[in-house]
């Protein structure tokens, strides 16, 4: 089914089997729910308090720079990375604020922000051996120095963007990595939230399949509880290499924006398009989605705000947490502006972007 008579049916009634929970009455509103950054290890505390004090409660710590698994050996953690982690960890704590750990790449891939189909990763058990292995490793040391009460103050988010093939040897796949690597997680570090995200597939004639697809075509976790998580970039994609150029993709868009299928996107059909996949986990799983990583860079000037606030209006409606991409640390996504050599530490000018991501605008 493509798009257009997907959302059509979404608009006129629900899917079969999407219906079960009524999104928009307000009966499953999670009080907690979380909005933030994406940022890096080398946040600085003052930063992230001055995020806690805009309202924003949820950091996403993406360790591109500064990789928590040490590349020059792969049966390591980075002891420097680590130690920084547990400096915002115990800050979130103390805030009443969630951490999200994103490794974001691995030993096997060619970039390390995100991964692509044909990345060595996909192809060696080795490598993927020891990539759950240090996983293993993680969960240990953080059951082992969080206090029980505050391990839901921690998500685990496995690895930024999967997008390989289908086929081959299933057992290299990135639905049975993860799978294990959520066994481990339960078995070893019981409490701390598990959060998923669902490979790009490639279909058998080797184009990608729309993310929608991709999402429900995945074999979740469905015998523990997990947090689906997707990323939403302009126009409505998952995920960008090997798929499209972030960047370029996102400058000198136009909203509403007309895709490839001819199909109108609005702040209503972005809407309706995701209220049966979000109802779809929360009638599957008990669990809403998260929103890992989502935005407009600034290049794309006010076409890009109007699209950022369809999106937060969208993820209000649905009571979805979320974290932007990114604050400070990328002058190309940050909400503050583009092209600031020097950041000042303790000091947010109040951009209108800003006050969009807060829902004041």
């Amino acid at each position: 089914m493509n798009r257009s008579n997907f959302l059509k049916l979404s608009i006129l009634g629900g899917l079969s089997g999407c219906s079960g929970v009524n999104i928009f009455d307000g009966q499953n509103y999670k009080n907690n729910k979380k909005t933030g950054f994406n940022v890096t290890p080398n946040v600085s505390i003052c930063t992230l308090k001055e995020l806690v004090g805009l309202g924003f409660r949820i950091f996403r710590v993406s360790f591109a720079d500064g990789a928590i698994f040490d590349k020059n050996n792969t049966k390591n953690i980075n002891e420097n990375a680590w130690g920084k982690l547990v400096k915002i960890i115990n800050f979130v704590i103390e805030n009443d604020s969630t951490i999200v750990i994103d490794p974001h790449t691995y030993i096997g891939f060619s970039n390390k922000y995100t991964t692509h189909p044909r990345d060595k990763f996909w192809f060696d058990a080795d490598i993927q051996n020891n990539f759950r292995c240090l996983w293993r490793s993680i969960f240990i040391r953080l059951s082992n120095f969080l206090p029980i009460n505050a391990r839901n103050s921690v998500w685990v988010d496995f690895l930024n963007e999967p997008v390989h093939f289908r086929g081959g040897d299933k057992n290299l796949s990135w639905q049975f990595l993860a799978k294990s690597i959520a066994y481990d997680c339960h078995e070893f570090s019981e409490g701390i939230q598990i959060v998923l995200q669902p490979a790009r597939l490639v279909d058998s004639s080797g184009k990608y399949m729309s993310w929608r697809d991709s999402i429900l075509s995945f074999k979740w976790v469905d015998d523990m509880r997990v947090i689906p998580s997707w990323h939403m970039y302009y126009p409505m994609e998952l995920s960008h290499f090997g798929v499209f150029d972030t960047v370029h993709a996102n400058k000198n868009i136009v909203f509403p924006f007309t895709d490839s299928d001819g199909f109108v996107w609005s702040d209503n059909t972005i809407k309706f398009f995701l209220k049966d996949i979000v109802s779809f986990f929360i009638d599957s799983f008990g669990n809403s989605p998260y929103i890992g990583e989502f935005g407009a860079s600034v290049f794309s000037g006010k076409y890009g705000d109007l699209y950022l606030s369809a999106l937060v209006r969208a993820f209000s409606i649905l009571n979805l947490d979320w974290t932007f991409h990114s604050f400070r640390e990328n002058a190309i996504w940050s909400p503050e502006g583009a092209g600031k050599e020097n950041w000042s530490a303790c000091k947010i000018s109040q951009s209108r972007r800003i006050d969009i991501l807060k829902g004041v605008s």
